[in-house]
């Protein structure tokens, strides 16, 4: 049987999450779903974890040689995905029960892609405690303080990383992941589907979920989070260029948040 979503987990020595992330997907309440492992030159037993339940559900994709970027693990899995729809899963973040079967059951027809909203964990969170926090709701996120303690902060917002899921047609439409552009990859995606190019006018809808669908770990002195002031400072100023772009662009892409307004980002 062709599975309905490609569930894409791009991987780098991620030994000690793995784990759980696979864990979050094989409970999923819709079962037609295949695990794309994407490894990227592991050196530890990344591979052999995610692996170790057997399911025929799951794909392991080594590869020899670390490239430096998620996205040239997560375009490979891309290539090799037989679902209609794409979810793309750091390999230490998790996914609701839930979350497959809530986001594919939004898509309208001219949806390309439907996203909800997700809480923060701590670095050293379980499955089970994970899943409290988004029991919880979305106001929750935890953030990681100067002196390295955990703090509650803003509620995340839409398009984060584990909520997204995408029609499979968008990538041989519009092409990969640009791996060129470090931390600000999915924004460059966002803007290519919905404001870049004037000219277009089918590039379809979203719509966003008011539920949580996704937990996105923090990790102390690892990730875009919690990189150095200066290099926060381009990101974000590059970060709002984009948004500015997909501003300009709004007659021309319409969102819908069930229950709720929202905006593009």
């Amino acid at each position: 049987m062709t599975p309905r979503v490609s569930v894409i987990v791009p991987v780098y020595n991620g030994a000690a999450y793995i784990g759980d992330t696979v864990a979050s997907v094989l409970r999923q309440t819709d079962a037609n779903f295949e695990l794309l492992i994407s490894d990227d030159g592991s050196t530890d037993d990344s591979l052999e974890i995610a692996g170790a339940s057997h399911d025929p559900r799951i794909r392991l994709m080594p590869y020899a040689e670390n490239t430096g970027s998620p996205m040239a693990a997560i375009n490979r899995g891309i290539r090799m995905s037989r679902g209609d729809f794409i979810a793309i899963l750091a390999a230490d973040d998790l996914l609701t029960p839930e979350s497959l079967a809530r986001r594919v059951a939004a898509f309208r027809p001219s949806d390309v892609l439907v996203c909800g909203q997700c809480v923060t964990i701590p670095e050293e969170a379980t499955l089970a405690e994970a899943d409290e926090a988004a029991r919880l709701g979305p106001d929750t996120r935890f953030t990681v303080g100067p002196d390295g303690t955990l703090r509650l902060s803003r509620p995340l917002r839409y398009f984060y990383g584990p909520t997204n899921m995408l029609r499979r047609a968008v990538f041989t439409e519009y092409g990969p992941f640009d791996g060129s552009l470090p931390g600000k990859q999915d924004r460059e995606m966002w803007v290519r589907l919905f404001g870049e190019d004037r000219q277009r006018t089918d590039r379809g809808t979203f719509t966003c979920l008011p539920d949580v669908v996704g937990c996105f770990r923090v990790r102390h002195g690892y990730g875009y989070h919690l990189r150095q002031r200066t290099d926060q400072a381009e990101m974000i100023a590059a970060a709002l260029a984009a948004v500015a772009v997909a501003e300009a662009a709004r007659p021309r892409c319409r969102a819908e948040l069930v229950g709720q307004p929202t905006s593009l980002f």
